[in-house]
């Protein structure tokens, strides 16, 4: 049966793929009249050769590299705009204008040079750096409707992977990988993360409230922090009051997620078709009767949407939202900045969910010309809602037997091997996690000398996490309305919490 409709879907795709290829072969036939080659050199400012300059056609996906000579060959359209780029120099547009030999010569950005990067304990501008620092502005990660932060930084710094096992609620965080794995054997390879100087978890941390991250990738630059830096450092400085006498804030998004791709299967009749066919090639009996094939057609008809495993799975609105909200005030001595931040994510199965609340207040206290205080408060409640067999749930997505009703005369059917998955949704029990955290950070800078400061730092932490765990016995029936048995024969309830300082 398996094999039979993958063969299925094989042979459609494949009709598909030479259909579009000839399409494309009469597009190109078309429109190649208007191409032109185009070839030339990119050179900066010293008339040495770029190598590996970028070179798109704007608005399409056709482009080119330089080689080692900085020379470049393209087929473009006559009045088409070129899109000229590389890293540390300004980017270019030019027009072709039915020209096929072009020069260009790219300009240092003296803006990206200047740019401030914090680096260890300190600050540094990008002309100095000696070490491999990738930065990633606000603006990245912002423009990415995502709940966990982490989730966010992935392909934004070169070097740095971000794998995501899941994308339930509350735990579509991203594991952070700096360079690869540096250890084997179960070892933590994840990077050092330092909020605003104090070591925290990226993801109890609203995108909206980052001012920059750094990535500090190699010995020479994360050396400071000693063996805790072996798998990189990931350096997050928040916002703070701006120069504005007053200034609020707001940010927020909303949409809905589906699935990117859900198991294809096979209808009901055609599954016990097929099943029938297997089971004459292999004892010359029939699996299903003409009765049990009629029985099946009369209650399909009646309602198909009892049959759909994954309609009924799959019911969740998806709904998700995010609210930012900040202040900024300050006088002469005096800067604060309290924000408040919301997030709550509805799951594509029915009852789960994730909610989080983030207040925060940031505050910056210029005492004397000499010493200066900073003080940060933080506290985050998140709360996460799942499935008690949610494993089982998605195990079973694509494998539930298509001729099996979802429920049998208003009650659950027999399923597969008496696994419901819709009844383990619907009264199957949950398991809820609450995790509250609480820091503050109280920071004091003296400047005796103009080269030297003394920084002084206090940095509480309290965790709390409450979780709830009910596991609930789902009975399944037979279509006589007798019981079939349920895979969990028992009911159990689990408590715990753990608080942390």
């Amino acid at each position: 049966m398996k094999l039979a409709s993958f063969m299925l879907l094989l042979s459609i795709t494949s009709i598909f793929a030479v259909e579009l290829k000839s399409e494309s072969i009469l597009v190109n036939s078309l429109s190649q009249a208007g191409k032109i080659t185009l070839s030339g050199v990119i050179v900066d400012s010293d008339g040495d050769p770029i190598i590996g300059a970028n070179i798109v056609e704007k608005g399409k996906s056709n482009g080119t590299v330089t080689d080692i000579d900085g020379h470049f060959s393209l087929s473009v359209d006559r009045n088409s705009i070129l899109q000229v780029t590389y890293i540390g120099y300004l980017s270019q547009e030019i027009v072709v204008d039915n020209r096929t030999q072009i020069n260009i010569t790219l300009l240092e950005d003296a803006q990206a040079l200047d740019e401030v990067v914090v680096v260890g304990y300190g600050t540094q501008k990008k002309a100095n750096l000696t070490g491999a620092v990738s930065t990633i502005s606000p603006e990245q990660i912002e423009k990415r409707p995502v709940i966990s932060t982490s989730a966010a930084l992935q392909g934004l710094a070169p070097g740095v992977t971000v794998t995501t096992q899941s994308g339930s609620p509350g735990g579509d965080g991203g594991e952070i990988r700096v360079r690869g794995i540096s250890s084997f054997g179960g070892s933590d390879c994840a990077p050092l993360v330092l909020i605003d100087g104090i070591e925290g978890n990226i993801n109890t941390l609203d995108a909206n409230l980052i001012e920059s991250i750094s990535v500090l990738k190699d010995a020479a630059s994360s050396a400071i922090y000693g063996s805790r830096a072996a798998n990189g450092v990931i350096l997050v400085t928040t916002k703070r009051a701006s120069k504005d006498a007053f200034a609020i804030n707001y940010k927020g998004y909303a949409g809905w997620q589906v699935p990117t791709f859900i198991p294809k299967v096979t209808d009901g009749l055609t599954f016990m078709e097929v099943f029938n066919v297997a089971n004459m090639n292999d004892n010359g009996s029939v699996l299903y009767d003409d009765a049990a094939i009629a029985a099946f057609k009369t209650g399909y008809e009646a309602d198909p949407d009892n049959y759909d495993w994954q309609k009924a799975i799959l019911s969740g609105s998806g709904f998700t939202h995010n609210h930012f909200v900040s202040l900024s005030a300050n006088s002469n001595k005096i800067h604060i900045m309290p924000s408040f931040g919301y997030s709550n994510q509805e799951g594509i199965i029915r009852n789960t969910g994730f909610e989080r609340y983030t207040v925060r207040n940031n505050m910056d206290v210029n005492i004397t010309d000499k010493l200066s205080l900073k003080f940060d408060i933080s506290f985050v409640n998140r709360d996460r809602k799942q499935i008690a067999n949610e494993g089982d749930i998605w195990n079973y997505l694509g494998r539930m037997p298509t001729n099996i009703p979802i429920r049998r005369n208003g009650k659950w059917s027999e399923g597969w091997v008496n696994i419901n998955p819709a009844g383990y949704i619907e009264e199957g029990g949950s398991a809820k996690n609450n995790y509250i955290e609480l820091t503050g950070n109280l920071r004091l800078d003296y400047n005796p000398v103009k080269w030297l400061t003394l920084t002084g730092i206090v940095a509480p932490k309290y965790q709390t996490r409450n979780s709830h765990t009910f596991v609930k016995s789902v009975m399944t029936y037979n279509d006589d309305g007798s019981e079939a048995g349920a895979a969990n024969t028992y009911t159990n309830i689990s408590h715990r919490l753990c608080a942390r300082i």
